[in-house]
């Protein structure tokens, strides 16, 4: 039942806002244009530090893959004493960088960036090709093979399905194809077009480092549990070959490695944005405030009728939300286009440019900012109203209106009053002091009091003896009292409005008709002014 009441409120909190959004849409766009370039802005750079520097590696169990060398390389005859050695590693695998594979033959001369691989690296990345095959160890000792990438075969060969055993010419030499691998794979980076055999070596000397390495862990070792072997098992070579004595072994898990120095300023970036989004967040937060000013009647009342502060924050929240959700709206078509204009400015030297793109990772962290600029832009409203002084805030809201002493009378006719100004006073008021400075619910001029219960239980007589209807705030964990005269009603707080406000119209209408011209408490003929009980005209 809790829940279905808080969606009941939410929704005509959130229906209201919307109503507030019509009635003054100059304020509505501006807020809504702030959001959209605030939350544009901010998904679209974390489109780029998410794509750059947290996707995960387009490779399966990509947390297990780690990079090893000295200074991000490494010999072969070391790489073969480590494969031999270590115990922590499922596959290691070494890449040649070779930049320069002329391709001739078919189609215009093509110089392209490939790699000459072990077998084992297809193995480590745990990639199969989409077409053949990729090279076995065995077949490494000759270099007549080659795997092409995707990108190549689309491009070159027109992403033709019968390429597997077709012969090519690299370097002038014919190799044949034996499979293309699928766009994720993109060792050691997204140029790389083709990978042929790597003949080892073991007689390389240890102070050539031509190579990079990567490994797999296997399941349930870490990277320093590894590193720790790594480093033993070079302290030992070192021993034995003295030239590479002083060598130390860095270990790094691969998207670090893959990213390099770039992930710092990508936070910064990000961070830089996400300060820029929260100083548009406190503006908002200050125009709503200042348009909460101008509803200060409203939310007092709300107080003053046992309203909680979750409660009043929940209808602040919600009667941003329709500007939250069209300015986040906004803001997503926003990003494409920013997206659009910030790529091109990117170094061509970044890595994994490929990787940024809007998908849901993205869009839910746009979600997460969307709540979070409703929360933020809506509490603080809210709270500031909670602050509010309830008598000193309805008597200024009283000065803003027309009749001095008299709030704008609502679509309905029902209005609640501010208490009757009084002077200083020290010592306990008398009742009818008390009487008059209660709040009261004007139902077209028959004014109906609320009286805190059991707080203000004296002043009852005096109401009574005035003839004047009253509606008793039944404190929380009270007992309700006994309510016998007709002019008498009773509610607990927390209360809707809307049910003080029936209640109100009832003993209204049981009042007009007990009155008379002679009443004192009535209208008269001449001026039609309402009197208070205490004698007072108002």
């Amino acid at each position: 039942m809790r829940i279905r009441f808080l969606i009941e409120h939410a929704s005509r909190d959130c229906w209201y806002g919307v109503r507030l959004l019509r009635k003054n849409p100059g304020f509505g766009f501006a807020v809504i244009a702030t959001l959209a370039l605030g939350i544009g802005a901010t998904t679209a750079v974390f489109s780029v530090v998410y794509g750059v520097a947290l996707r995960p590696l387009p490779y399966p169990k990509q947390e297990q893959l780690v990079t090893i060398g000295t200074n991000g390389a490494v010999g072969i005859a070391n790489y073969l004493d480590w494969r031999a050695q270590n115990t922590v590693f499922e596959e290691v695998g070494i890449t040649k960088l070779v930049q320069n594979f002329n391709i001739t033959g078919d189609g215009e001369p093509e110089r392209v960036l490939g790699g000459r691989s072990t077998a084992s690296i297809f193995r480590v990345l745990g990639v199969n090709p989409i077409l053949g095959r990729v090279f076995t160890d065995e077949e490494g000792q000759v270099e007549d093979k080659v795997v092409l990438s995707y990108g190549l075969w689309q491009r070159r060969y027109s992403a033709d399905p019968a390429i597997v055993g077709k012969k090519i010419q690299l370097n002038d030499r014919p190799y044949t194809i034996l499979g293309v691998m699928p766009a994720r794979f993109q060792y050691p980076n997204r140029e790389f077009a083709l990978w042929t055999p790597l003949s080892l070596n073991p007689q390389e000397p240890r102070t050539t480092f031509d190579y990079g390495c990567i490994a797999r862990l296997k399941n349930g070792v870490t990277v320093v549990q590894a590193h720790a072997q790594m480093s033993a098992i070079q302290a030992r070579i070192g021993t034995d070959y003295p030239v590479v004595r002083n060598l130390k072994i860095d270990m790094l898990p691969m998207l670090n490695s893959v990213v390099g120095n770039v992930r710092t300023p990508l936070y910064v970036l990000m961070g830089a944005v996400l300060c820029l989004l929260l100083i548009g967040c406190a503006n908002l937060a200050n125009l709503l405030v200042a348009r909460s000013m101008t509803r200060s009647h409203e939310l007092v009342v709300r107080a003053a009728l046992g309203a909680r502060t979750g409660r009043l924050i929940l209808q602040s929240i919600m009667e941003v939300a329709p500007l939250v959700v069209l300015g986040g709206i906004s803001g997503l078509v926003l990003t494409r286009w920013m997206l659009s204009l910030l790529l091109p400015l990117l170094p061509s030297t970044m890595p994994r440019l490929e990787a940024i793109r809007i998908d849901w990772q993205v869009l839910v962290f746009a979600v997460v900012v969307l709540f979070a600029t409703a929360i933020g832009t809506g509490i603080w409203p809210a709270l500031q109203a909670t602050s509010w002084n309830v008598t000193d805030a309805l008597r200024e809201s009283g000065r803003t209106t027309s009749g001095g002493g008299r709030a704008s009378r609502c679509q309905e006719g029902v209005i609640i009053r501010s208490p009757t100004r009084h002077g200083p006073h020290t010592g306990p008021r008398p009742a009818a002091a008390r009487v008059a400075g209660m709040l009261m619910v004007d139902c077209d001029g028959i004014d109906v009091a609320l009286v805190p219960w059991p707080d203000e239980e004296s002043a009852l007589e005096e109401l009574a003896r005035a003839g004047r209807p009253r509606i008793l705030m039944v404190a929380a964990a009270v007992p309700p009292p006994d309510v016998r005269d007709p002019l008498e009603d009773w509610v607990r707080v927390p209360v809707d409005h809307g049910d003080v406000e029936v209640r109100a119209r009832r003993l209204a209408r049981i009042a007009v008709a007990r009155r008379s011209p002679a009443n004192g408490a009535g209208r008269t003929a001449r001026s039609g002014a309402l009197v208070d009980a205490d004698g007072s005209a108002r």
